[in-house]
């Protein structure tokens, strides 16, 4: 039976080739990446700019592809990097509260798509912000506290009379709340603004620089859509309330805002939260997110990427709906714990 030390030797096995090329990599370039060595804003800046950038081109030239394949390639990654640094670096799984005022909620979300059990995981996490403050710091707190509980009645309004704008306002913007929790993660330059201008930018060009006709012309120009997936598909599951002369840039912007979530979460909130300065190598990364989250539930969320990666291989479409309905709660977690933060006065970038 495979312990916790067999698990860490396998992945230590398997990312030693890899730090291999890294090391003769940097040795090879050392010189003229110095300064991005040295300094962590410039390597998170640089990333932040480089996926943008990726995330934009294939959102103009595969974004069907993009939002077929994204899912199944990092979703389940960038669900794992959510609990780790959302849920284990902040200790919420010790906390009896965050279970009963935040974990039931989305446990019960996930089973029924009620925005409100969205709306109670939010206000779950304000409360137990609330709560979790500090004595002299509670009534600072208030203002945030109540903003919070805000929030989570127009999320529970929204359920009430519009409940398909509600969820679809909700696909959307999580990934904006991503991007938001990365500038605060900590301190930053106004420099450091620039990948955020750049993202906004890009956003209004894939809004505003086509027009519906061309980017239906263009969405299949370079491969077909992949089976079941046409672009007829995604405009009504991600733009359906919007005109037709506008849902295929709403599509192409949610296909490029994903990505920009994706990039947050497994690469630029982990560089944000590391410890040290300087960047570290995979096997150390993989020993940190060991110590962090434990072996076991490591080894199950890879085994759980890798079914996935069959499941897609044999039926695309439906392990892309199937991953989607079971990762839905993971957008609320977000807003949860920013609720739980904001009423606390916790800081984001916390180590266990």
């Amino acid at each position: 039976m495979l312990g916790e030390p067999t698990i860490a030797r396998a992945l230590d096995a398997l990312l030693a080739p890899l730090d291999a090329a890294r090391a003769a990599a940097l040795r090879a370039l050392q010189p003229a990446l110095t300064p991005w060595l040295r300094r962590r804003d410039l390597r998170v800046a640089t990333a932040a700019t480089g996926g943008l950038l990726v995330a934009f081109g294939a959102a103009l030239w595969l974004p069907l592809w993009q939002l077929a394949l994204g899912p199944i390639v990092w979703g389940v990654p960038h669900v794992l990097a959510d609990l780790r640094y959302l849920v284990a670096h902040k200790r919420l799984h010790r906390d009896l509260g965050f279970w009963l005022l935040v974990a039931a909620p989305l446990a019960a979300y996930t089973r029924t798509l009620s925005l409100g059990a969205a709306a109670l995981a939010v206000a779950g996490g304000a409360l137990l912000g609330l709560a979790r403050a500090a004595p002299a710091a509670r009534r600072p707190r208030l203002p945030a506290a109540l903003a919070a509980l805000a929030a989570a009645l127009a999320l529970y309004a929204s359920a009430a009379l519009h409940p398909g704008a509600g969820h679809l306002a909700l696909l959307h913007g999580h990934n904006l709340v991503a991007l938001a929790l990365w500038w605060r993660w900590r301190p930053r330059r106004a420099w450091e603004a620039l990948p955020l201008a750049l993202c906004a930018a890009l956003s209004a060009a894939l809004l505003f620089g086509w027009s519906a006709a061309e980017w239906r012309a263009g969405a299949e120009a370079l491969l077909p859509a992949p089976a079941g997936l046409p672009l007829s598909y995604f405009c009504h599951t991600l733009a359906r309330p919007l005109p037709a002369e506008w849902a295929p840039q709403a599509v192409a912007l949610y296909a490029f805002l994903q990505s920009a979530h994706y990039v947050v979460w497994l690469r630029l909130i982990p560089e944000d939260s590391r410890p040290q300065e300087t960047p570290i190598s995979f096997r150390k990364s993989a020993r940190a997110l060991l110590d962090d989250l434990g072996a076991w539930p490591v080894a199950l969320t890879l085994a759980l990427a890798l079914a996935l990666l069959a499941y897609a291989a044999v039926d695309l479409k439906a392990a892309r709906l199937d991953y989607l309905r079971w990762a839905s709660s993971h957008a609320l977690l977000e807003l949860a714990v920013a609720a739980y933060l904001a009423a606390s006065g916790r800081a984001l970038r916390e180590r266990r």
